[in-house]
């Protein structure tokens, strides 16, 4: 309850929680051709309101007065919230297309997150405020395929911005979220007629975020900011005929 128990459980003591969950939901979408070079397309995912619960464990440090673990469960409430996806792709020649992608989450769904936590006996529950609002992604990228002294290689580049949907105010640590910008890029090979390897990387810059006002418990004061790369190889191998 963001009081310093530091004296109690050490100050070097750690806390190990997991969970899992299985909810229903559905996905359905729309593709439209109004042009021989022109496709359309929408989407929808539906909202989804998992109950993840597993294990959690508390070891207290070195320096505490009776070191030791404690074990119990938890079981926290989470959000995937409805979400709406349009995207566009034009072939401007024959072996150049250029697409574009709008994804939108209604997260001001989400006001608080609700844990329970039972037999670890120094908390039987948490209430962490959200007050999220809607959070989308804008992304576009450009392909090259069919050369014709490389009929078989294709290129794409492209990036995305992404609105996080946490203010401020109640952004914790265990849960970061910050608006970011991105740059893809990556090739891809026919082997054949029914297999391609491709090869992806993508840089991902975290703007920085400056949080004085944090009104979770213990408070989430900071200043962070980062930077991530992602590298995907990836064999699709097609089946029948």
């Amino acid at each position: 309850n963001g009081q310093d128990v530091s004296q109690l459980l050490g100050s070097r003591s750690e806390l190990t929680l997991g969970g899992s969950a299985t909810v229903p939901g559905w996905h359905a979408g729309l593709l439209l051709r109004p042009h021989c070079s022109l496709t359309l397309g929408a989407a929808v995912i539906s909202r989804s309101d998992p109950r993840v619960s597993g294990d959690v464990k508390v070891r207290f440090g070195d320096d505490a007065p009776a070191p030791f673990e404690l074990s119990g469960t938890q079981s926290t409430g989470l959000l995937i919230p409805w979400t709406m996806m349009f995207g566009a792709n034009w072939d401007v020649s024959r072996t150049v297309e250029i697409g574009a992608e709008l994804r939108y989450w209604f997260y001001s769904q989400l006001r608080s997150q609700h844990t329970d936590v039972k037999d670890l006996g120094l908390i039987e529950s948490l209430d962490s405020p959200k007050d999220y609002s809607d959070s989308w992604q804008l992304s576009g990228g450009v392909r090259v395929h069919s050369l014709a002294r490389l009929p078989r290689l294709e290129a794409m580049l492209g990036g995305h911005f992404d609105r996080s949907p946490a203010p401020d105010r109640t952004i914790s640590l265990d849960q970061p979220s910050f608006n970011h910008v991105a740059l893809h890029g990556g090739l891809r090979y026919s082997l054949g007629e029914r297999c391609r390897l491709g090869l992806t990387y993508a840089r991902y810059w975290y703007l920085e975020r400056r949080v004085e006002d944090s009104v979770t418990l213990p408070p989430s004061n900071f200043r962070a900011s980062g930077s991530n790369n992602i590298v995907t190889v990836s064999l699709e191998a097609t089946l029948g005929r």
